[in-house]
């Protein structure tokens, strides 16, 4: 029988303090976008357009600064919790499933792992890594595991 906690394990999105900088330059520069449109010089005919451009642009930009954001702040945690409760694991390959990650074919590999050391006990787990044709089923990868949270990450 399961406890009342949630024994989900979550693969961590792990963003260094360098990664974190060029995140967060890129959503003060979508910010902007809005009101640096309107710094452009307006249409004679039109005057109305550049505000609008500014306010659309601005919207868009302003939702996709925020997503990043957020994506950013929530992976730096990630790395935050792995550097200070992560514990050395073992994690063994039971499947291998080959997926597609934007134009490329086959570029991803879909790992459905066995996650065991000591300190908590095993669990199952599906990771994301860049395709290595030396992987099979069977290996066993270093893994560092949050015991509490089952957050996990393969180095």
């Amino acid at each position: 029988m399961q406890s009342g906690r949630d024994t989900t394990a979550v693969q961590a999105t792990r963003v260094s303090k360098g990664v974190l900088g060029v995140y967060l330059a890129v959503a003060v520069f979508l910010f902007l976008i809005g009101p640096g449109i309107l710094l452009l010089p307006d249409d004679p005919g039109d005057s109305e357009a550049g505000t609008i451009g500014a306010i659309i642009g601005g919207v868009i930009g302003c939702f996709f600064g925020v997503i990043i954001l957020i994506t950013a702040a929530v992976g730096r945690d990630e790395d935050k919790q792995l550097t200070k409760y992560g514990v050395p694991a073992s994690a063994e390959i039971e499947h291998i499933k080959l997926a597609s990650s934007g134009e490329e074919s086959n570029n991803l590999m879909i790992l459905k792992l066995q996650i065991s050391g000591s300190g908590f006990e095993t669990f199952e787990a599906t990771a994301e890594k860049d395709r290595d044709d030396s992987w099979r089923i069977g290996d066993h990868l270093v893994a560092i595991v949050v015991p509490a949270t089952r957050l996990f990450d393969l180095p």
